[in-house]
């Protein structure tokens, strides 16, 4: 939910993962500077390398203050709902649908509404973006500086690598389970040549399979699923 309340309303950046380069020369220069976020890029327009905490405030009450079309101070959920709509959300083909964008945006709306006044009032909406300038000024000065950023981009690059190689491990692990139990429903194939002429054909390789119902089949997958797994092994 935070994720969806961060990305909706105060436009987080998204983080790239570095990549390496060499000097034409073919010589290695080891990793490249790991890429500022655009927002730092955006606020840091006198390439000062640092972004105070009231720039960073004020470049991401943005939305806010675009929702905010009568100027009170506060944003009603009637105008928090244009969040789901262009500009700030654009449709995605075979993404979620403008209904189930509202949906989400609602509960977006109910989170930041902490006091339930029905609005989201200014201090509500600063709230999380000052917890989040906290989680980049490492050192507490109100700036947010280049190495202070580049290392937790970093360090959120290495996180998501991490993640990506454990999901992909998941992932083969799974398959190699597969073609194991394949393997081993067909250690006796010669069994399956029922009529001796040193070919299996797709229906006699199909016999592993099993039943398509009755007790034989409690506790397996669905048939057309074994069928499907075995097809692609033969």
């Amino acid at each position: 939910m935070r994720a969806i309340i961060l990305l909706c309303l105060l436009a987080l950046p998204a983080f790239v993962q570095a990549q390496t380069t060499g000097q034409t020369t073919g010589q290695s220069t080891g990793p490249a500077p790991v890429p500022l976020p655009p927002w730092f890029v955006e606020i840091d327009t006198a390439k000062k390398g640092e972004v105070a905490r009231a720039d960073f405030l004020k470049h991401h009450m943005k939305s806010f203050d675009e929702l905010d079309a009568n100027k009170d101070g506060k944003v009603s959920l009637d105008e928090f709902l244009k969040l789901a709509e262009p500009p700030f959300l654009n449709e995605v083909p075979g993404g979620p649908s403008l209904e189930e964008r509202r949906n989400r945006i609602r509960i977006a709306f109910q989170n930041l509404d902490t006091n339930s006044s029905g609005f989201i009032e200014r201090a509500e909406a600063e709230a999380p973006i000052q917890g989040e300038f906290n989680q980049y000024d490492t050192d507490r000065d109100n700036k947010i500086i280049e190495p202070e950023i580049r290392l937790i981009m970093q360090r959120l690059a290495q996180r998501q690598a991490a993640g990506r190689l454990q999901v992909e491990a998941e992932r083969r692990k799974g398959l190699m389970a597969l073609n194991d139990l394949i393997d081993m429903q067909m250690r006796d194939a010669d069994k399956l040549d029922k009529n001796n002429d040193g070919r299996i054909s797709q229906q006699e390789y199909l016999v592993p399979v099993g039943p398509a119902d009755g007790p034989q089949s409690q506790g397996q997958l669905p048939y057309d699923a074994r069928k499907k797994l075995v097809l692609i092994k033969f």
